[in-house]
């Protein structure tokens, strides 16, 4: 538990750094920087629009709009905002899940580094005008590099609290980089058809809805093929096994690795209801 504490803490130092010794030097792209609170809601929203793919024996891909939300804010905010909008969905959604405190400062730490990283990214591509291909392939590859840098810290935080040893799934990385280049261009839409006329905007709404119900979709998808995956492994166990209490630890192991869970136990009840 004390690398998680050190990992997170080097992370909030890196995020100071970022965000109070650099950004504000940096001037926003457009010349009518969209009001502060308007661009907090959006971050706030976008936090709580989410798809978990459940995958078993590693952390779960988490798909959520925040990605987007930078997308716009790289385009249309002041620097100094967006610290403050990505810390401000953080707590939201800490405030409804009520996680442990390792984890919400984790979360927190690693969403501010991970912004300030896409900002860094974002002023080395771009160019001085807000509706250019230059500009626009920059924010995009600002949100895409919030969404690798999250799943990748997941992945160093979750092995320095003992859970898997291997590198973040390549298959998991893939789907996440889909996910937010998929979120960045509903966001580069709204922006652009945006500037052209607001009732435009209606376009990447729709695209929205249909991205969303496609993740749902393959989260669903997802959880069946878990359940058939996991069903066969327990019935494999059972059946391979001559000795039926080598089998029942096998399954329980089985069972521990794909909730991800850090101990099984099985009750066994006798017919009239005593524990054996």
């Amino acid at each position: 538990m004390l690398g998680v504490w050190l990992f997170t803490l080097s992370l909030v130092l890196v995020s100071a750094v970022g965000w109070l010794g650099i950004a504000p030097k940096i001037e926003p792209l457009s010349d009518q920087p969209w009001p502060w609170w308007v661009l907090i809601l959006l971050f706030v929203v976008g936090k709580h629009i989410r798809v978990v793919l459940a995958t078993t024996r590693s952390q779960p891909v988490t798909l959520v709009m925040t990605d987007a939300a930078l997308v716009v804010a790289l385009l249309l905010a002041e620097p100094r905002v967006i610290p403050i909008g990505i810390a401000t969905a953080a707590f939201s959604s800490a405030l409804l899940k009520r996680p442990k405190l390792i984890k919400a400062a984790f979360n927190i730490a690693q969403e501010l580094a991970g912004g300030f990283l896409g900002l860094v990214t974002f002023e080395i591509l771009r160019d001085g005008s807000l509706v250019s291909a230059r500009s626009g392939i920059a924010a995009l590859a600002g949100g895409i590099a919030v969404g690798v840098f999250s799943h990748q810290a997941v992945a160093a935080v979750t092995r320095l609290a003992g859970g898997t040893s291997q590198r973040a799934p390549m298959r998991s990385l893939l789907l996440s980089s889909l996910g937010s280049i998929g979120n960045g261009v509903v966001a580069l839409q709204a922006v652009y058809l945006g500037s052209i006329s607001p009732v435009l905007t209606i376009i990447p709404a729709l695209l929205l809805l249909v991205l969303i119900v496609g993740y749902r979709s393959v989260s669903t998808q997802q959880q069946s093929t878990d359940r058939t995956n996991l069903l066969f492994k327990t019935t494999s166990a059972l059946h391979e096994n001559e000795n039926i209490d080598e089998g029942l630890l096998t399954v329980l192991e089985e069972v521990r690795q794909s909730l991800r869970s850090e101990f099984a136990q099985l009750v066994l009840l006798t017919p009239d209801g005593a524990v054996t």
